[in-house]
């Protein structure tokens, strides 16, 4: 995908995403004002097969938001993490260590606590 079309592709998620809190909003109004029509002056305004059928469609559009929150929440939180680690390694290579084993084969001067987690005896 080229730089333009990931921007295009990025511009349209964030289209639908107002859209879709939009329409979030749009519907609690509608709910709302139908359940104060209904339970409190006794005058339904809607039918009951259109107030479910809008009470389905906010229950999966918030469903949708919170799943997209999440997945942004796991994105952010992964390239926190990797930038975290890069720093970490350029400061741990700036002092004069390896993260790893080196590239011409030599240890760290530490133990491995992967490969070697417990001392020999």
């Amino acid at each position: 995908m080229t730089t333009e079309g990931a921007a295009r592709s990025a511009v349209a998620a964030d289209s639908d995403q107002g859209d879709a809190t939009a329409r979030i909003a749009e519907l609690r109004e509608i709910i709302e004002r139908a359940n104060r029509l209904y339970y409190e002056q006794d005058a339904p305004e809607l039918a009951d097969a259109d107030y479910d059928r809008l009470f389905r469609e906010l229950v999966d559009l918030e469903a949708a938001a919170e799943q997209r929150e999440r997945a942004e929440a796991l994105r952010d939180g992964l390239i926190h993490g990797v930038h975290s680690l890069l720093l970490a390694r350029q400061h741990s290579r700036a002092r004069g260590h390896s993260t790893a084993r080196s590239l011409i084969g030599q240890p760290p001067p530490w133990k491995d606590p992967i490969t070697e987690p417990f001392p020999a005896r």
